[in-house]
């Protein structure tokens, strides 16, 4: 199974062998198969009754494995043999997680119609919407806002998936958030904003976008910095000249 071969596989499984048989410690053929996005090979192994709820020692599932990788007809096929839909790993990440961080949206619009919710957070509190933002996952952001996605909702550490995406330079994410109209001054734990994190990073086109949506360039965060003070700092010249930092 390790080398994914399905004549072999198949002729594996037509002689009787069980379709889950692995050695101790390691993971089931129907994982590999789907981390080697070899959808072939797990939809026969599917087909022979592999096991759909199998874990990995990150506590993945087939459905997460094959959300990640954006295969939507295995996703299809796990769902129709009724896949646990808000099962969550170790991190505490669902199959959306995985779906919405891959970008995919007919794997995302699979999971919604079929019941996924997106709101819980995983271990740091990061929702779909977090993972779609960090991930420019900005075909994604219409379908989980249009089934009730939470755009203001903040991770344990207090960011947005607006400060997200701006922090990462996604203009196409912040782009389309923006169209939404977010909270764009929402501080996280450290005192940022969107537009703090934007011009840490050095991403002009995102700076430009939230500035013209009425971000507020005067805030301060913890440290007592501003935007442009943060562009001063790191040598975004033009940056800085147009938020206004320090000279």
């Amino acid at each position: 199974a390790a080398r994914n071969d399905l004549p072999v596989i198949r002729a594996l499984l037509n002689a009787g062998v069980k379709p889950d048989t692995h050695a101790a410690g390691e993971t089931t053929p129907l994982l590999v198969a789907i981390g080697a996005t070899r959808s072939d090979v797990a939809l026969a192994l599917l087909a022979a009754g592999a096991d759909s709820e199998a874990t990995d020692a990150q506590g993945h599932t087939p459905l997460m494995l094959a959300c990640a990788a954006g295969q939507a007809a295995l996703v299809e096929s796990l769902l129709a043999r009724h896949a646990r839909i808000d099962a969550e790993d170790h991190g505490g990440r669902s199959a959306l997680w995985y779906a919405a961080a891959a970008g995919s949206r007919a794997t995302v619009a699979l999971l919604l119609a079929n019941g996924a919710t997106q709101e819980k957070g995983d271990a740091r509190g990061l929702t779909v919407l977090h993972a779609a933002a960090a991930q420019a996952g900005a075909d994604v952001l219409e379908p989980l806002l249009a089934a009730g996605a939470r755009m203001n909702r903040r991770s344990a550490a207090g960011d947005t998936p607006l400060m997200i995406a701006a922090a990462s330079g996604h203009a196409e994410v912040v782009e389309a958030l923006l169209a939404h109209a977010p909270e764009l001054d929402v501080q996280n734990s450290g005192g940022d904003t969107a537009l703090m994190a934007a011009s840490r990073g050095g991403h002009r086109a995102v700076c430009h976008m939230l500035l013209a949506a009425g971000a507020n360039k005067a805030l301060r965060n913890g440290a007592g910095v501003s935007a442009g003070d943060i562009a001063s700092a790191r040598g975004f010249d033009s940056i800085a000249k147009e938020i206004g930092g320090k000279s």
